[in-house]
């Protein structure tokens, strides 16, 4: 794998992504059974599997080496059994796509790089502490003990940057994080991106698709930080973006995610 060059500076950086030719290799298809069923411990809402987690299971089976776009076509119920199209195409359910992947161009930046020491300062902040409308989330659920979820918890870092650390050791030891894990940490960072600039508005969203570009692996025994922001929306649909870097500010990935406006969803 081609590794980055270290900046002689201490000041944080972002090594800007190589074209998608020429991104670094990562393993591909670390997914290989053909039957999937997803257990509680991978719940966003509750009874559902996240879906940053079922967006990185046909990821994580895909041979493709650049950017992937998973659209979730319905709701992944914790128990029901799926079957995996060849190549990580589709996640498919009596027949029925749930979800489908294709490779797309992804041009996308964080608006800027922190330290850790601002994104801890901002993760203090953040609102799941105090009141969580969905606690038991795998991603940000604050009800999670070590160990049993990711516990990421995005405050705001200024304006409408959120972020925060994440060191995924308790799960993983000294492996190298799973891609179904690296995606489940980019989903909700985006959707509280999106609830701290629609507060009062009542609007409830869930994840529509997601666009993922990873560039080198996560060593679980490091801290990561991860950032979110908002796009734009285009009527129902809320764009957002999510990124992980290293504590120097070297880009892992980046994610544009969509949120779709209905009914049910967060906050």
């Amino acid at each position: 794998m081609t590794s980055t060059p270290r900046s002689s500076s201490s000041t944080p950086h972002l090594t800007d992504p190589p074209p998608l030719g020429g991104a670094p290799t990562l393993p591909p298809a670390t997914w290989h059974d053909p039957e999937v069923r997803v257990n509680e411990r991978h719940s966003g809402f509750p009874g559902l599997a996240l879906g940053g987690y079922v967006a990185g299971v046909l990821a994580a089976s895909s041979t493709h080496v650049g950017a992937l776009e998973v659209r979730l076509h319905r709701a992944v119920r914790i128990g029901d059994e799926f079957e995996l199209q060849p190549d990580g195409a589709a996640l498919m359910h009596d027949a029925e796509a749930v979800a489908t992947a294709r490779p797309v161009a992804l041009d996308l930046h964080p608006p800027k790089i922190i330290t850790r020491e601002a994104a801890e300062t901002a993760s203090a902040s953040y609102l799941g502490l105090e009141h969580h409308f969905f606690a038991t989330c795998f991603c940000c659920g604050s009800a999670r003990r070590a160990g049993e979820g990711l516990r990421i918890f995005p405050g705001v870092v200024d304006g409408t940057l959120l972020a925060a650390p994440w060191r995924p050791a308790d799960h993983f030891g000294d492996a190298t994080v799973p891609t179904e894990i690296v995606w489940s940490a980019l989903d909700c960072p985006g959707i509280w991106a999106h609830i701290f600039v629609s507060t009062g508005t009542g609007e409830k969203g869930v994840t529509g698709s997601m666009a993922v570009l990873q560039l080198r692996p996560v060593p679980a025994r490091e801290t990561a930080l991860v950032l979110a922001w908002p796009i734009g929306r285009d009527g129902r649909k809320i764009h957002v973006g999510s990124a992980l870097t290293t504590e120097r500010g070297d880009l892992i990935a980046i994610a544009r995610q969509t949120l779709v406006v209905t009914d049910r969803g967060a906050p």
